[in-house]
């Protein structure tokens, strides 16, 4: 009850969670500058609704895969059996604009892969139930 005042309450005055969220991490949680990264990363999929990119690094670290030519294709196949495609996932371009955001916004300088590359976006729920599936 008291969650959903606050939300209301924050909602009402027009502050952005997003700046909330990262004022209160900076300030009282802590939280370095790669965190605050992570929290633009992470944000609008968790919270509104909207698309992250599956990275290389993402599903190798969190999602278990081994690394390898494979990796990607593997995790596509994946997405493809277990999720629903346009619903929980996309394949996209590298024109994307979250494929440009994410390797232009990047602190690591990392080149965005080859033509031949897949890239697939997933929603906040799906990154949630993939998560979950690994046990991480």
């Amino acid at each position: 009850m008291e969650a959903e005042l606050i939300e209301r309450n924050i909602y009402r005055s027009g502050v952005e969670t997003l700046k909330l969220a990262k004022y209160i991490a900076e300030n009282y949680c802590e939280f370095d500058e790669k965190e605050l990264n992570m929290m633009d990363i992470f944000w609008d999929a968790a919270f509104n609704k909207s698309w992250l990119y599956a990275s290389n690094e993402m599903v190798e670290n969190m999602f278990g895969y081994k690394a390898g030519k494979n990796m990607m294709s593997d995790f596509g196949e994946k997405l493809k059996n277990e999720f629903e495609e346009d619903v929980d996932y996309q394949i996209v371009t590298k024109n994307n604009e979250i494929i440009q955001k994410f390797y232009s916004g990047n602190f690591r300088n990392r080149k965005i892969p080859g033509n031949r590359a897949k890239y697939y976006i997933i929603t906040g729920e799906t990154f949630k139930s993939i998560l979950q599936s690994t046990n991480t």
